[in-house]
C-alpha cells in the first residue's frame, strides 16, 4: 500500500552537514541582529562555542570571522556612543554598522562558495 513512485529528476538535494547548516543559521542570526539584538546575541553565544568546537578549517574560519566582526562592531560602537557628544558619533557608528553588514555578507557568500576566511596577520 505504502509504494514508492520513483519520479525521474526528481532526486533529492544532498543533504548538508550540521555544522555547515548551523553555521549559516548563525550568518542569519548575525544579519537578522544588525536589526534585533537578541538575535546577534544569541549568534555571538554559537560562534564562541562553536567556533572552539570545529573540526573543519573551513567552519573554524568562518566562526572566527564571525566572532572577530562582534568584538570589532562592538569596540566602534562602544567608542562611538561618546563621541556622539560631538556629532562625528554618529559617523564612526554608521561606519561600524556599515563595516559589519559587509563582513556578514562577505562571509555567508564566502560559506556559499565553500572558501575559507582569511587569516589576520597572514601572507
Amino acid at each position: 500500500m505504502n509504494a514508492v513512485i520513483e519520479v525521474p529528476g526528481n532526486e533529492a538535494a544532498p543533504v548538508e552537514s550540521s555544522p555547515d547548516v548551523l553555521l549559516r543559521i548563525t550568518y542569519c542570526l548575525y544579519g537578522v541582529g544588525l536589526v534585533l539584538g537578541p538575535a546577534l546575541l544569541a549568534g555571538v553565544i554559537i560562534s564562541h562555542i562553536m567556533g572552539t568546537q570545529a573540526q573543519n578549517g573551513l567552519i573554524r574560519s568562518h566562526y572566527r570571522w564571525l566572532r572577530r566582526t562582534f568584538w570589532f562592531w562592538l569596540l566602534w560602537t562602544a567608542i562611538s556612543i561618546p563621541l556622539a557628544f560631538i556629532v562625528i558619533g554618529y559617523v564612526t557608528g554608521l561606519a561600524a554598522w556599515i563595516w559589519m553588514v559587509c563582513r556578514v555578507i562577505r562571509g555567508a557568500i564566502s560559506m556559499q562558495q565553500r572558501k575559507a576566511m582569511p587569516v589576520p596577520g597572514a601572507q
